[in-house]
């Protein structure tokens, strides 16, 4: 299965005389945000994600999970575009169980929106 990085930004403050490791979460840009919505072709077991807003130019790529007859799973991700403009996945003679998109965040990598 896929796992989510978690980047954290680490410092350190003096306690009582005594330096302690702090974590924070990093945020993220709200002004980079990127919208893309995602059709299935079930005739073809094909996602195609349509990026609409990307004003950071990202890196942007389809994903899907997909399951074979026998009930297997496994994970397909596309090429990217940078930018806005469609990318497809395909499952082959899968079905597509899960769709999404994911994005190439500098510093952090690749993170998953599932739909």
């Amino acid at each position: 299965m896929f796992k989510k990085s978690l980047a954290v930004t680490a410092a350190v403050a003096v306690i009582g005389g005594v330096p302690v490791l702090t974590a924070t979460s990093a945020s993220a840009d709200p002004s980079c945000i990127t919208s893309a919505n995602a059709t299935v072709n079930t005739a073809r077991q094909k996602v195609t994600v349509k990026v609409t807003s990307n004003p950071c130019s990202r890196q942007v790529r389809a994903w899907a999970e997909c399951v074979n007859e026998s009930g297997g799973t496994f994970q397909e991700t596309s090429g990217y575009v940078s930018g806005t403009g469609s990318v497809t996945v395909d499952c082959g003679f899968a079905y597509v169980n899960r769709k999404g998109h994911e994005v190439n965040v500098p510093g952090q990598g690749w993170t998953r929106y599932v739909y």
